[in-house]
Parts: structure tokens; C-alpha cells; sequence
């Protein structure tokens, strides 16, 4: 009898330990939309069930701490500390936004509501506009020095004494160009010799001249070695003379050469700097330049 007793007890507390297992209703536990990281979710495993944390599991799907990840869908993507693989056929919708995290905004190339690239700049030397590339004034290579001032945009122009040719558009050629100035008359004065703007000069006489110092502008110094030429042709009547200042102008044994005077004569006179005095020219001749 109390054999029979003890066992009817035995399978009481058997149904009573089964019941309280698993007779309760999921619906009865509380519902929660966004679970805690120590939140417990039942894996069944064929014999042996198992538990996980929220947090193991969310981890284990690819997502963070701030970052609730299923297979589809990202409230943020943080580009610095995650990484989707997206199989073909599928998608990754991002509700929220993509945060890039540790990276400047001017390392990026932005696009407009158009879906076109925006104004930005491409390292140190290329700017775009949102319609043309070009390189910025900052950009690389050397600097453009000229005497010693840093030129920006610097175009070369051709002057008195060269010529600048351009070669394919990427290389200078310079050449000497000597550009022939003719004198004028003030009186019985020639006047227009500037030696800054030419290296060449020529008078046709119609009458006898004379070379004063006020003929010439902008002399050398001693530190400015330069030459200069000077054409003197006689019209077709002939017989004028031509005579030049002493404080201007040095010959050899201080004897300026004689000048020829027959109608239509070419004499030709060139001119250098005196390294010896300032404002002072030294002077020879070729007389009565013929073929």
C-alpha cells in the first residue's frame, strides 16, 4: 500500500514539474520592442536547447551597440567599423543614413540633388567647379620667381630685345630681337635716343645735326655693359655734317671720325658702355658702307 502511495506521489510531482516548464503562454510574458543586451532568446538545438544574449547575437549578425543589423536592413551604416557583404540579387536599405566616421569632407567627391559631382578640391593642386577641372594657384611645382618677386599667372610678352616663341604650348624659345628706332628732329637736335627701348637706331639728314646729350635717354652705368647701332644716311642732295656731344660720347684718341657728306652715304656708328665713367657711351665708325 504505501509502495502504491509513494508512487502515485512520485508522478504528481513528475506533471507538476512538466506543467510549470511548459504549460505557459508566450502572450503572458511581456512584450518589448527594443530588448536589453542581457535579454535571453531560446535556441532550439535538435535535443539540447540553448540560450543567447541579445547583445552575442546581435554581434554574432554583424551589428554594434548602436547599430541594429538584420539581414536587409541598417537604421546607420558606420563605415568605419562595419562591413556588408551583399549576395547577388539582394540590397542593403539604410533607413537612417550613411555616417562615414574619421574621414574630412574635403577627402570626398559629393554629388548634388542632380546626382552630379559638386564643387570640391582634389588635394592641394586641382579644384573642380561642378563644371570644369583646373589646377589651383596652390597647386604643385615650383614657384615663378622673377628678380627675386614671386609672379602668379605670369605671362611672358615679347620687348625691345627679345622675341618669346611658344612651342606646342609647353615650351618658351627665346630669341634677340633688335628693333630699328628712327630718330627725330628738334631743331638742328636729333632726339629719341633711348637706349632702354632699342638697340638700334637710324636718321635719314636733311640737314646738318647735332648729337647733344639731351638726344640721348636712360645711359648706362659702369655695371651695365650693353652695345647699341646708329645708321646715318645722307639724303639725295648730301653735304650735311653730323657732330656729337664730347660729354656724351668718347672716340678713340678723342677724335670723332669724319662723317662721309656724298649724297645717299651710309655711315654706320656703334656704341658701347664706358666701364670707366657712368652716362658715357665709347664710339667707332664704318664710313661710306657700300656694295
Amino acid at each position: 500500500m504505501k509502495r502504491r502511495i509513494f508512487t502515485t506521489l512520485a508522478g504528481l510531482l513528475a506533471l507538476i514539474s512538466i506543467a510549470a516548464t511548459l504549460i505557459v503562454k508566450i502572450s503572458e510574458f511581456p512584450a518589448v520592442t527594443t530588448p536589453s543586451d542581457t535579454d535571453l532568446f531560446l535556441l532550439a538545438s535538435g535535443s539540447t536547447n540553448k540560450n543567447v544574449t541579445f547583445a552575442n547575437l546581435r554581434n554574432a549578425l554583424g551589428g554594434s551597440s548602436t547599430n541594429v543589423v538584420n539581414n536587409l536592413y541598417s537604421t546607420n551604416v558606420y563605415s568605419t567599423t562595419n562591413y556588408y557583404t551583399v549576395g547577388k540579387g539582394g540590397k542593403l536599405i539604410v533607413t537612417n543614413g550613411i555616417t562615414p566616421l574619421d574621414v574630412t569632407a574635403s577627402s570626398l567627391l559629393r554629388v548634388d540633388s542632380n546626382q552630379k559631382i559638386a564643387a570640391t578640391t582634389v588635394g592641394t593642386g586641382l579644384s573642380f567647379d561642378g563644371t570644369t577641372l583646373s589646377a589651383s594657384s596652390s597647386g604643385g611645382g615650383s614657384a615663378l620667381y622673377v628678380n627675386g618677386t614671386s609672379v602668379t599667372n605670369a605671362n611672358f610678352k615679347d620687348g625691345a630685345f627679345i622675341v618669346i616663341d611658344t612651342v606646342a604650348t609647353t615650351n618658351l624659345s627665346v630669341r634677340p630681337l633688335a628693333t630699328v628706332t628712327t630718330l627725330t628732329w628738334s631743331g638742328t637736335n636729333l632726339v629719341g635716343m633711348d637706349l632702354a627701348a632699342s638697340k638700334v637706331f637710324k636718321i635719314t639728314l636733311t640737314n646738318s645735326a647735332f648729337f647733344a646729350t639731351s638726344t640721348f635717354a636712360n645711359l648706362p652705368t659702369t655695371s651695365q655693359y650693353a652695345e647699341w647701332v646708329l645708321m646715318v644716311q645722307e639724303d639725295s642732295t648730301g653735304g650735311y655734317f653730323l657732330n656729337f656731344t664730347n660729354s656724351t660720347i668718347a672716340w678713340a684718341e678723342g677724335v670723332q671720325p669724319v662723317k662721309t657728306t656724298n649724297a645717299n652715304a651710309i655711315d654706320y656708328y656703334y656704341f658701347h658702355t664706358d666701364l670707366s665713367t657712368n652716362s658715357t657711351l665709347v664710339g667707332n665708325m664704318n664710313q661710306n658702307v657700300h656694295r
